[in-house]
């Protein structure tokens, strides 16, 4: 806030704030805990996001003689929040994009794990082997079509093996 503690000593907090409107929240929140509300909030102010809290201060009898507060400029992390909310909304746009291509492309398509267990398949690739996408999930193409595993497997171990992708391989195996 650009003072120095000992320059607060003294200062009227109408002074401090450049406001005494009991609506203006920096004010109101002190306002309150003088009330003997116990108060914990953010309150924008000149730009800056704070954490704020604020408790009546009570002398031995209990009575509300002042206030004491925290708080803390939070105005960082309150826009590295807004960027992860825009990018959480960008990443979900990304991932229905992907979800129509991976429904509607005209070519099987299939995600398989370390050990060439099918995690994911298109309707197109079930289509192809002939069965439901469900009885795909899990399993290995070994189980599923054996004539085509002969071919696909090493193929699939070689990718796994080298990380390098294999493009523009065609091969034809009887159902």
């Amino acid at each position: 806030i650009g003072l120095q503690p000992d320059e607060l000593n003294g200062m009227l907090l109408s002074q401090y704030v450049g406001s005494d409107d009991p609506t203006f929240a920096p004010f109101a929140i002190h306002v309150q805990a003088l009330a003997g509300e116990s108060v914990c909030t953010t309150v924008d102010w000149e730009g800056r996001t704070f954490w704020v809290r604020v408790e009546p201060l009570r002398d031995q009898l209990g009575d509300i003689i002042g206030c004491l507060g925290v708080g803390g400029d939070i105005t960082d992390q309150h826009r590295m929040t807004d960027q992860i909310r825009e990018r959480e909304v960008e990443t979900r746009y990304r991932l229905n994009e992907l979800e129509v291509i991976y429904r509607t492309a005209p070519v099987g398509l299939a995600v398989l794990d370390m050990e060439c267990r099918y995690e994911r398949v298109n309707e197109r690739f079930a289509l192809m082997l002939g069965r439901d996408a469900d009885q795909i999930i899990g399993r290995r193409l070994a189980e599923i079509a054996p004539q085509i595993a002969e071919i696909a497997d090493p193929l699939h171990q070689r990718v796994i093996a080298t990380g390098e992708p294999l493009f523009e391989y065609e091969f034809q195996a009887p159902l």
